[in-house]
């Protein structure tokens, strides 16, 4: 401010000198407009205005996203609806309220089917209706069919939410050893006709809870476009050209494979799937079929664009994390020098200087933990492959506890002819590195997708929506601590450390371009100064 007055001072007297008549008379008012003029140049030039870090300061979301993330309510950015973990809970149960009369339908229409007679005397039976008035004289009458019928859609709808109050005794569903006294009901749950009906009623709820039309924006746009904004991002961070053109080749085998992730619920063969699966929230890269999934959970509590784009992106990242950049056929993968040195390996990752960020304190302080092993891939039978059954956070991948496929659909270990197992760099277990490195390219990608596909969104609207990209995964009224055995740093880290201080975003939001306080934004080697 001294600096400033000095330039004002001397300002003015050489107004008096332009001016002479100024100490004698009143100057003209042009004359006085122009003086102002340059005063405001000189202020402007000697003195930048702090109005981003005075905003900043008071400003609580440009330093902490994760409290407005967690908040309840409803959310709309722009590009779609968000609403919280507690009035997705409400959603649910409205949801299975209204699934109820659907499958009393089914029932009903099983029921009245002249040819369903024995299922119809085995229902009446097993539930205790033999001598019910309704019952008694003819298991025909509407009145009979009617309480069998509204009795095993309860039965059923338990069953297929993975109740466990309904779940208790059913041995013969896959559920545990049958108890005494539940041998009839057994019986009438594994009857042909009874899982007929199951399975009919599945598929008009799915067609109930699916959105299609979203499932097809994914496809034929989103999934598209984000796909080819990772490929920009290895152009733009990795500086080694022939291995920026192996990862862009691996990334653009990638497919996606749909919503319908029925099959990680722990459903037996020949049994219907619980419609519990059709409610969570997941998705995943499985590098064994080198596809994507993005479950339809997430689209029931969130269809932003800021979230499925997040996700996608995330995932799309698994197929070159630290881990799986190592995993394929020689022409679709990057070989660390020596797969156990973990240094060393930190050091040669294709995105240079980006992993030792991510471990520091300042950043999301990924680490490793549990108790260090060498990860391999054992070589089972085929029939003892398993399928992925990813953790219910978005960012989560299978484990490679069975042999990983090949763009080719061989093993890694068959494809590469090394015997029984491929020994694996120390990435693929017991740290967290692969979802921080996943979580970091997501916040690379997001703006830029919404730059391009949203320019027209508010400020208000860009915030909303950076929050929404990870709303539903946590809440305030009903906190969960961290576990340390979690291969994710903390949703708060994440949030925080990684997606709140990149620039593009920062900006975007309107805070200021440099990281908070205390943060770090990681920015690896750049091809950028190359080209």
């Amino acid at each position: 401010m001294a600096k400033l007055n000095f330039f004002i001072s001397l300002l003015l007297i050489v107004a008096l000198y332009a001016f002479p008549a100024f100490s004698e008379q009143q100057a003209s008012e042009k004359e006085l407009r122009a003086v102002a003029q340059e005063l405001e140049k000189l202020g402007t030039l000697t003195e930048p205005q702090p109005v981003c870090n005075e905003v900043e300061e008071s400003d609580g979301l440009c330093q902490d996203m994760f409290k407005f993330t967690c908040a309840p309510g409803e959310y709309n950015d722009g590009t779609g609806q968000a609403i919280s973990t507690g009035a997705m809970e409400e959603k649910m149960a409205q949801t299975r309220a209204k699934l109820l009369p659907l499958a009393k339908e089914s029932f009903l229409k099983t029921l009245r089917n002249p040819e369903n007679v024995y299922f119809r005397k085995l229902a009446v039976s097993t539930l205790g209706l033999t001598h019910a008035p309704q019952c008694a004289a003819n298991v025909k009458d509407e009145n009979c069919i009617n309480s069998i019928a509204d009795t095993l859609a309860k039965l059923t709808l338990k069953k297929l939410y993975l109740d466990p109050s309904s779940l208790m005794g059913m041995g013969g569903m896959g559920f545990g050893q049958p108890f005494p006294g539940f041998t009839d009901l057994v019986q009438l749950t594994s009857n042909s006709v009874f899982k007929d009906t199951e399975r009919d009623f599945v598929e008009r709820t799915k067609k109930e809870i699916k959105n299609v039309d979203f499932e097809n924006k994914i496809n034929k746009k989103i999934f598209p476009e984000v796909r080819k904004l990772l490929m920009k991002t290895i152009d733009d961070r990795v500086v080694d050209p022939k291995i920026r053109q192996t990862l862009k080749e691996k990334i653009s085998g990638i497919a996606f494979k749909g919503t319908n992730c029925e099959f990680l619920g722990p459903m037996p063969d020949g049994e219907p799937m619980a419609i519990a699966m059709l409610f969570v929230p997941n998705a995943f890269y499985d590098p064994r079929s080198h596809t994507f999934q993005y479950c339809n959970g997430f689209l029931l509590s969130n269809q932003s664009e800021f979230q499925i784009v997040q996700i996608i992106a995330h995932e799309l990242s698994h197929s070159i994390d630290p881990c799986n950049v190592s995993i394929g056929p020689a022409d679709f993968k990057f070989n660390y020098t020596n797969v156990t040195d973990t240094a060393a390996s930190e050091k040669e990752f294709p995105f240079q200087n980006l992993i030792s960020c991510l471990r520091s304190e300042q950043s999301v302080h990924a680490i490793k933990i549990g108790v260090p092993q060498i990860p391999t891939i054992p070589e089972p039978l085929p029939s003892q492959i398993p399928s992925p059954i990813p953790s219910q956070e978005p960012g989560s991948q299978p484990s490679p506890t069975g042999p990983v496929r090949t763009l080719s659909g061989k093993s890694v270990a068959q494809a590469l002819g090394n015997g029984n197992q491929l020994i694996l760099p120390s990435f693929c277990a017991n740290d967290q590195i692969g979802e921080a490195f996943c979580d970091w390219v997501a916040a690379e990608i997001v703006p830029e997708y919404m730059q391009k596909n949203h320019p027209g969104l508010s400020r208000d609207q860009l915030r909303t929506g950076y929050s929404n990209a990870w709303r539903g995964l946590c809440d305030n009224l009903n906190p969960t601590p961290h576990s340390p055995q979690d291969v994710h740093s903390s949703l708060e880290d994440r949030l925080n450390k990684i997606m709140l201080q990149n620039p593009k975003i920062r900006k975007q939001m309107g805070c200021t371009t440099q990281p908070s306080k205390g943060a770090v934004y990681c920015d690896p080697a750049s091809t950028r100064s190359s080209k």
